[in-house]
């Protein structure tokens, strides 16, 4: 028997040969035992399911679990399955963690019965550089406060925390059947990470880097598809405004807030669809305009204005530019 919480790490992996043995060498590193890691092959045609293979032939902590290809959302689900720790934590398989960071992250739910701890990210460039992804938490804004006050605070971050991967999560959770990942979407974390805050109750934040997400790999789906991207976000984004009428105060501020954070990624996104999709999209994107109120800035109020006076296309080109020169 463990003594410590154990921990579950799913990598889904799919035709990653050239960064799987970093993303999982990074994990086996760590100090920390009481851990498992269940690497998913979702259908990989490279040699990734033969290194995950030679992996857990030689680690007992490490399983090997392959299917046919279903995408990030059906592998994540599928490790969920086999997992058996009283945490989980989800790594993308092109992504490494930092040394010993897992020990610091644990001793976040060591003492506590923490539902979801909030872990520090940073991007990854092909050059070396490295840039802390910058959501704004901190411990002041989430330790020992009740869920109304964190939600207020997140609401005042500087970015929507939406990814899954960092987020550590009490696997008693995933008992409730909408905290499986959508199959088959885009921008599925958006979606998951407010309904994983929805029914979360216990929050704490662990302030040591841990995530290390690579930029601009070749292949990636987040530099394709961005007619999909842009549907799939825009249904997120109306999905929730219209759920939030039924919301408490607190948690429909933080989910508006949230949502114009979005919404500003989804005129990104617009701005480089075909002039057809933008057709189709125009009235959607406008109608929604105002969610910008919602967040405080000059950068969400400056961006309503020039929705309001110069629209939509033309907003979204600025914004198009603005984020290629960065």
């Amino acid at each position: 028997m463990h003594t410590k919480p154990m921990v579950s790490i799913i990598i889904p992996v799919y035709n990653v040969e050239k960064y799987l043995n970093q993303c999982v060498d990074s994990i086996i590193s760590q100090e920390y035992e009481e851990k498992e890691i269940i690497l998913v092959d979702d259908g990989s045609n490279d040699s990734s399911g033969t290194i995950c293979d030679e992996y857990s032939d030689k680690y007992d902590y490490i399983k090997t679990v392959h299917k046919s290809n279903g995408g990030l959302s059906d592998a994540r689900n599928t490790g969920l399955e086999h997992c058996q720790g009283d945490y989980v934590l989800f790594v993308d398989s092109d992504d490494y963690i930092e040394r010993g960071s897992l020990s610091n992250v644990m001793k976040c739910v060591s003492d506590n019965n923490v539902d979801v701890v909030f872990l520090e990210a940073q991007k990854v460039f092909p050059d070396g550089t490295k840039e802390p992804l910058g959501d704004g938490i901190t411990v002041e804004g989430i330790n020992g406060k009740r869920k109304e006050d964190i939600l207020s605070f997140l609401s005042l971050c500087s970015k929507y925390p939406g990814s899954a991967c960092t987020k550590l999560i009490k696997k008693a959770l995933f008992e409730h059947s909408e905290m499986k990942f959508k199959n088959g979407v885009f921008s599925e974390d958006i979606d998951w990470t407010f309904k994983l805050i929805m029914v979360s109750e216990i929050f704490a934040y662990c302030p040591h880097m841990y995530y290390n997400y690579r930029q601009n790999r070749e292949g990636s789906i987040t530099n394709t598809n961005a007619s999909k991207r842009l549907k799939d976000l825009y249904d997120i984004i109306y999905m929730w405004y219209k759920s939030s009428d039924d919301m408490e105060e607190s948690e429909q501020k933080f989910i508006l807030s949230s949502l114009a954070y979005e919404y500003q990624i989804l005129l990104f996104l617009y701005a480089q669809v075909s002039t057809k999709f933008k057709k189709e999209y125009r009235k959607k994107l406008s109608s929604l305009k105002h969610l910008l109120r919602y967040r405080r800035g000059l950068r969400y109020k400056g961006t309503y204005i020039l929705c309001k006076v110069l629209g939509i296309d033309i907003t979204s080109y600025l914004i198009r530019l603005y984020m290629n020169c960065r």
